[in-house]
């Protein structure tokens, strides 16, 4: 795999759990009474996400 796609791949993965897990931690701060466990689970899940390998063609 050349350095190029892995890096790519980094970025595709690092850039929206980034995002989303500071979204569901800024939902946190005051949120309606049912909602934290699923903010939570967001949070983390945002963490833990990665992108789908491309596959190649030929």
């Amino acid at each position: 795999m050349s350095d190029l796609l892995l890096r790519g791949g980094a970025m595709a993965a690092a850039v929206p759990a980034f995002s989303a897990s500071a979204w569901f931690g800024w939902a946190q701060e005051r949120p309606p009474a049912g909602w934290k466990i699923p903010l939570a689970v967001g949070s983390v899940g945002g963490c833990c996400s990665r992108p789908q390998r491309a596959r190649s063609r030929g």
